[in-house]
């Protein structure tokens, strides 16, 4: 609509401001006439006279080489000339402004009037701007005299093939210059108004597409697309359209570009609502095609966009026949959408159909009627656009009616479901509290079979060790004892025999006596040594002291500390504070397994040099044993913790987190009570008691 308000305001300012040319006849002042006979046609361009001006322009009508033609309407049988003249003798007539009309002519020209130029357009050479002459119609004044002279026409083409007057529904006229310009308004008026309507028919439906975009209604963005590109044609390829825009490439653009794509919008509109599989889809990837390479070779100055829309009207023809006949299928199949646009497409097509044929000279021509084809089918499209709207409106009033259904149903099952699933978790709660009580008593149960089971391996072990050590001790102690004896004979031999005493007094002799001496003293502690730690392992181990049954804590201790004597010598001082204690009922071996746990923890824990202290006292049936250390001590935030398995503070690859809590069973299996004191930087106490009976 805005472009019919500029459209009415142009047309009013053009009008007014040619104070001599009123829109109404000069009282007295004939009607334009047209000059469709008496037109004469040359090929080749006119030699020059002596005096320098074209000869052809002066010879008489009865001049060899001009041929008689009809009318403009009938093309020139075609010449390999670039140049091609026209020419016809004026009428009589006393207009007050007389103005010569000139259709829009498909290359550049001049206008001589007798041997006079009173008119050009483009360039008579190959020129660029040629090609928007297309869209270009001529007013052109004539000065009197002008009565029964020869005008002639002079028309250059850089293409032979496409050079004339494009006079098919404006023909060549003369008359008063304001009753030119309101017979060519009342001729083109109804295609502007309906070309405005248009764009803004398709614009609105952009703006609804736009915005219902969430509904992907790409069949509204395709008939928007269609109906602004058709309406763009209709209005710029007009020739009221000079009085809106005065740039004549603006128009040649926005005319036939609109008029190239707006085929490939229409056949989307179709794929999206009618649809037949790949063949509409074809049909308008071809036509893209064909506007993309047409528009990209007028660019580049190849081929200009007016000679490709001749070849292109051949091709639309094809495809509208094509596009009829899947319309018609589908129409036959009971798509009620498909019979609309049936209906619509066979009024568009054979509007459009008479205007393409009238264009091209193969019928007569009477009025452009594709534009009133056009809106009835615009309208059909329109209207099947709004069923599709209003169908999907429906169709979401249905979905919303039972979605709301749903909603109420699901509402009164979320409260039963609450309901039971409230009771559920109760329940699940419940049995989720067994499950863990149940696994803790499985997983220490797990690691007291696996504390015993080493147990088991490690006495086995050790009564292995202990049995295959104590018999070479034997021979050493043996061995030991009867070089002990004979060192005695040989001393007390050398001193009763005075033929020794030389051998006595010599100084290598008493060298390497001293030296046996030594040495056997060395075996002899060493014997010693070793069947101590045998006896600690086997103490350790207890293997014959499997079951439950009286055992001296002090024993254990002293094994354990003679078994962990690689841990503490150089680096930890062992202070015993052993109370009066009686002996317990216990495990023996697993007691020595707790104690060696903490013995190796407070080694660990003594980076330099520190201290062990172990105390023991019995007090309320309990014997109570206490193993203090002067280690780093044990954060705060951990102490409650170390008890629980696989906590360690000793850093990723060094312990297992393990041997505390297999402590803590042992100590709770027994009866008993363990626990830990520390401070960091001080050290740690931990405390057993254990009942005595």
């Amino acid at each position: 609509m805005i472009v019919v308000v500029l459209l009415i305001l142009s047309l009013g300012q053009a009008l007014g401001g040619v104070q001599e040319s009123p829109q109404t006849p000069i009282p007295g002042s004939p009607d334009p006439i047209e000059i469709r006979s008496g037109w004469q046609y040359r090929w080749g361009d006119s030699p020059m006279d002596d005096s320098g001006l074209l000869s052809w322009i002066a010879e008489p009508s009865t001049s060899s080489g001009w041929e008689d033609i009809r009318s403009l309407s009938e093309t020139p049988q075609k010449n390999r000339d670039n140049f091609l003249w026209y020419r016809v003798r004026l009428p009589e007539g006393n207009w007050e402004h007389p103005t010569l009309f000139l259709p829009a002519i498909l290359n550049s020209f001049e206008i001589y009037l007798e041997d006079a130029l009173i008119y050009t357009f483009g360039d008579l050479n190959p020129s660029v701007g040629n090609k928007f002459s297309i869209v270009a119609s001529h007013m052109v004044p004539l000065n009197l005299p002008y009565q029964n002279k020869m005008l002639s026409l002079r028309i250059y083409s850089s293409n032979s093939n496409f050079i004339g007057i494009v006079d098919v529904n404006n023909a060549v006229s003369i008359g008063n210059h304001g009753d030119l310009i309101g017979i060519r308004i009342r001729r083109n008026i109804d295609s502007v108004i309906l070309g405005s309507l248009f764009i803004f028919i398709g614009l609105f439906s952009v703006f609804v597409f736009i915005r219902r975009f969430q509904q992907k209604a790409f069949f509204s963005l395709s008939f928007g697309a269609f109906s602004v590109f058709i309406g763009l044609f209709y209005v710029f390829l007009n020739p009221i359209s000079a009085y809106l825009i005065d740039s004549p490439n603006v128009r040649y653009y926005l005319g036939l570009v609109a008029y190239f794509l707006f085929p490939v919008c229409l056949y989307i509109f179709l794929e999206n609502v009618i649809g037949t599989g790949k063949a509409i889809r074809r049909i308008w990837q071809l036509h893209l095609a064909w506007a993309l390479v047409a528009i990209i070779l007028d660019l580049l100055n190849v081929f200009p966009l007016h000679i490709t829309q001749f070849y292109y009207n051949m091709f639309f023809i094809a495809t509208i026949l094509i596009m009829f006949y899947i319309g018609f299928r589908a129409a036959l199949s009971g798509n009620l959408e498909a019979r609309i646009f049936v209906a619509a497409f066979l009024l568009f097509g054979l509007f459009g159909l008479y205007d393409l044929l009238a264009g091209l000279r193969m019928i007569p021509h009477w009025h452009w009627l594709s534009q009133w084809g056009t809106l009835l089918f615009i309208v059909s499209l329109g209207y099947i656009v709004e069923r599709r709207f209003s169908e999907n409106h429906r169709q979401l009033e249905i979905y919303s009616g039972e979605l709301e259904a749903k909603s109420k149903e699901l509402k009164q099952y979320s409260h039963t479901l609450e309901r039971k699933v409230k009771e559920r978790t109760k329940d699940l709660d419940q049995k989720n509290r067994e499950l863990l009580n149940t696994l803790a008593e499985l997983k220490e149960t797990q690691h007291q079979l696996v504390m015993r089971e080493k147990m088991a391996s490690l006495g086995n072990l050790v009564a292995g060790v202990a049995h295959e050590v104590n018999n070479p001790i034997g021979a050493v102690n043996s061995a030991a004892d009867v070089s002990a004896r004979c060192i005695g004979r040989i001393k007390a031999a050398v001193e009763k025999d005075d033929t020794a005493k030389n051998v006595k007094s010599d100084s290598n002799f008493q060298k390497a006596f001293r030296l046996l001496i030594d040495n056997n003293r060395v075996i002899v502690n060493a014997s010693k040594r070793i069947a101590n730690i045998v006896k600690s392992l086997r103490n350790f181990a207890r293997l014959d002291e499997a079951e439950l049954q009286k055992a001296d804590i002090h024993e254990g201790l002293d094994s354990t500390l003679t078994l962990v004597h690689h841990e503490l010598k150089n680096k930890v001082e062992v202070i015993k504070e052993y109370g009066d204690v009686p002996p317990i009922n216990c495990y023996p071996n697993q007691l020595n397994q707790v104690f060696m746990n903490l013995f190796v923890n407070a080694a660990h824990a003594i980076e330099e040099k520190g201290m062990i202290k172990i105390k023991t006292f019995a007090a309320d049936q309990r014997v109570t044993i206490e193993i203090s250390d002067t280690g780093k001590g044990i954060p705060k935030e951990a102490i409650n913790e170390i008890f629980n398995p696989g906590f360690t503070t000793k850093g990723v690859g060094v312990g297992t987190g393990l041997g505390l809590s297999i402590s803590y069973n042992i100590i709770r299996n027994h009866t008993g009570t363990i626990k830990v004191e520390s401070a960091v930087g001080e050290g740690t106490t931990f405390t057993i008691k254990l009942p005595i009976t």
